[in-house]
């Protein structure tokens, strides 16, 4: 979601790569920890002389949430979610404050109308005649779940990249060779027709001697070997097992529920109509005919040329108002009222209220179970990692998991002793992890998927060995079979393709031999497919991965053959297409390319030139309020 929101508010020159290369970049800002002896510091953040403080990162912390999804939506939050979350915001504060102090430095800025004129040029917010939309617009703000602040930041960040780029770019030539022979060896797609040649048992195979037996299984030894075996200790501590420990006191529930009623709650709504005019008198002109009686939507049409369904914006509550000029007018008027003329953030305008729903409070018996759930997730979640801090403790202490489950009260922990590797049962998350020990007593602990902790230890790691041939006899001898086999059809494939190098048609010899015959799609040196497949239900038939190069290396009419999963395959290029492409696409597919190369060291560069330090303590204690419902004091 966070990636589709960039993308909408990104200026021409950058549209292809710029916001996909900000989401890449959370997570690579170097943020070094400074641990304040005072968890109540109004700062969070800082770079030089910009603070990030409680309220502002409190505000952008819920905003991702509710832009992933997880806020509000019965999701439950785990800590390495959290810890993600924590790391975007402070990452996309620290680059947009070094991105600040950079093109200040360089006398680069937004004026109003440029920032006016950037969203007004984005066709997702234009209606069918191509005109602005207003109502789109903030239906997009509403779906993303963001104010028309956070996006016009947003915006105004993402032309002040554009302004920087251009700047360090300054003039650079696009080479015009460089950039056409860039584009047609990407943008030239071939197609095939390919003969299929089975590798079946029904070929006719000698038995093979015990002395070729024993050659082969002497050259193939790792077609042989055993998988390996693992075993580990596993000590699993769940939130959902800490959940069903936790001892809530009296009250607790129902304090719970009042320090988070508006969460529960269902804001006041209303629905809203809003005629939005080219200027100010127009606006009051359509007032007058609406003092006498004058039909909202035929004043709509009449003075400002908008139909029904750009009038209506439908049921909104104040909270998630764009235009918050517009939101006090409206939620300051009676039902089935029209506004005075008013100019709003986009111009003037006059609106009215033709419905409204009050608040809605849930009543608290109906939803104490749900509360009480909640309640008991989050304790555990802050339980979770105190019991995980003294198993870290322990563990450099050189304690084994028996010894850790004696010394530290886990609520209903599960110790246990399980073959992962080749446990159909174990999760792909424990078997990868069981994967990555490497020796005896490695351990290693991690976060399921669940939002619990797991720790594993290795205690006996079997050797990786190649059974003796008397033990595998029959199963090497199959395996010699399949080889042949695959030969067989590689040679028939091989004398087909003779064939029709020497003036036979493919089609004529898959008449004859019954074999099946297909057309591949055309595709490039990357596998992509000229086709979009768009509303066929059969998937495309492209060629193989590794058969793309062959592709490329032949001559039209020159049939190759290949091995293939299934056998054998008979090659043949029978067409070639070169995607046309105007000269401006390819000049700015190779700006693209050096514009993204550029953008990757300015970002290294504000990282060392802007060093980014985090107030931990601060950070843990709001994350604990903004998790538990609590407001921390003094801040």
């Amino acid at each position: 979601m966070l990636k589709s929101m960039r993308r909408s508010v990104q200026s021409t020159f950058v549209k292809v790569f710029l916001f996909g290369l900000l989401i890449i970049s959370f997570g690579l800002w170097g943020v070094s920890d400074v641990f304040y002896s005072a968890p109540e510091s109004q700062t969070v953040a800082s770079i030089e002389d910009a603070e990030l403080d409680f309220p502002t990162y409190a505000n952008q912390f819920q905003a991702t949430l509710r832009q992933t999804g997880l806020l509000n939506a019965g999701v439950e939050i785990s800590p390495a979610t959290g810890k993600f979350i924590e790391r975007a915001v402070l990452d996309r504060w620290a680059l947009g404050v070094a991105l600040d102090k950079e093109v200040a430095k360089m006398r680069l800025a937004v004026t109003d109308a440029e920032l006016r004129d950037e969203i007004r040029r984005d066709a997702n917010f234009r209606d069918a005649k191509g005109n602005f939309s207003r109502n789109r617009f903030e239906s997009f703000l509403v779906r993303q779940s963001i104010t028309e602040q956070m996006y016009l930041e947003q915006v105004r960040e993402a032309i002040l990249q554009n302004q920087l780029i251009r700047t360090l770019l300054g003039g650079t030539p696009i080479p015009q060779a460089q950039a056409k022979l860039l584009t047609q060896y990407s943008q030239t797609f071939r197609a095939s027709q390919v003969l299929e040649v089975l590798a079946t048992p029904l070929m006719q195979i000698a038995e093979a001697s015990e002395a070729e037996i024993s050659a082969f299984y002497t050259q193939n030894p790792e077609r042989f070997r055993e998988p390996e075996k693992r075993t580990v200790a596993l000590l699993s501590l769940s939130l959902e097992d800490i959940a069903a420990d936790v001892d809530l006191e009296d009250g607790a529930i129902e304090e719970y529920f009042e320090a988070n009623r508006a969460q529960f709650s269902v804001p006041e709504r209303r629905s809203i109509e809003r005629i939005l005019f080219p200027d100010e008198a127009s606006a009051r002109e359509a007032w007058l005919a609406l003092e006498n009686d004058m039909d909202f939507v035929m004043a709509a049409q009449k003075y400002a040329n908008q139909s029904l369904e750009a009038v209506i914006l439908g049921e909104i509550t104040r909270e998630n108002f764009a235009d918050r000029i517009l939101a006090e007018r409206t939620f300051g008027l009676e039902l089935n009222t029209h506004s005075d003329p008013f100019e709003g953030l986009f111009g003037w305008m006059i609106a009215q209220v033709r419905a409204i729903k009050p608040a809605e409070v849930p009543d608290f018996g109906s939803i104490r179970a749900t509360l009480e759930a909640e309640l008991r997730q989050e304790r555990a979640a802050d339980q979770v990692f105190d019991y995980v801090n003294q198993v870290e403790d322990l563990l450099a202490g050189g304690a084994t998991l028996a010894e850790i489950t004696a010394d530290v009260p886990l609520p209903q922990s599960r110790l246990e002793v399980v073959m992962a590797d080749n446990d159909v049962h174990s999760s792909e998350l424990l078997r990868a992890q069981v994967a990555s020990l490497k020796a005896k007593d490695d351990r290693q602990i991690f976060e399921d998927d669940a939002g619990g902790f797991r720790l594993i230890e290795l205690q006996k790691l079997a050797e990786t060995l190649v059974p003796p041939l008397k033990e595998i006899g029959e199963r090497a001898r199959e395996a010699w079979r399949e080889d042949q086999q695959r030969a067989l059809a590689l040679q028939q494939a091989s004398l087909l393709a003779e064939r029709v190098n020497q003036g036979e048609s493919l089609i004529a010899i898959a008449e004859v031999t019954r074999l099946v015959l297909r057309e591949t799609e055309p595709v490039n040196r990357d596998g992509r497919p000229l086709s979009t497949n768009a509303g066929n239900t059969q998937p495309l038939f492209l060629p193989e991965p590794a058969h793309l190069g062959a592709l490329f290396a032949l001559n039209p009419g020159v049939a190759v053959a290949l091995p293939s999963p299934l056998g054998a395959r008979v090659m043949v290029m029978i067409k070639e297409t070169v995607a046309e492409t105007s000269l401006e696409t390819q000049d700015a597919a190779l700006k693209n390319q050096i514009a993204t190369e550029t953008y990757f060291g300015v970002e290294e560069a504000l990282r060392a030139r802007y060093p980014l330090q985090s107030n931990r303590a601060a950070l843990n204690y709001l994350y604990e309020f903004l998790n538990g419902g609590s407001t921390p004091q003094n801040g």
